[in-house]
């Protein structure tokens, strides 16, 4: 049951992501919200509200979790769970300024709630 809901939420954000790129033209880098729908919601639910994972725009891990730790752990990895890596410098897909604005996009929709 979890992996269907992760491979609809993965191809949800895929769906997202070309919408958003036809859209805007192949040249643009995608949004933070993208890329968090792309490679986050799938576990940590839309908008960061929570599902198989940790809610990360909830007031109480925003408030416990500065901007450098999310990016570690995001780029990093969380040993012993499912939160793999997501940093290209780790193996991941993501590169830095990518994982940054998936951060700076979860704390914009925590300071809009």
């Amino acid at each position: 049951m979890q992996r269907r809901f992760f491979e609809l939420g993965v191809l949800m954000g895929m769906v997202l992501l070309v919408a958003s790129i036809l859209l805007t033209g192949c040249n643009s880098e995608p949004s933070g919200a993208e890329l968090y729908t792309l490679n986050c919601a799938s576990c940590h639910g839309a908008a960061g509200k929570g599902g198989m994972a940790t809610a990360l725009s909830v007031p109480a891990f925003l408030a416990t979790h500065d901007d450098t730790s999310i990016t570690r752990l995001t780029s990093e990895g969380v040993p012993n769970t499912a939160m793999r890596a997501f940093g290209k410098a780790n193996g991941g897909m993501l590169t830095d300024e990518q994982i940054t604005a998936i951060v700076k996009y979860l704390r914009s929709i925590r300071s809009a709630n």
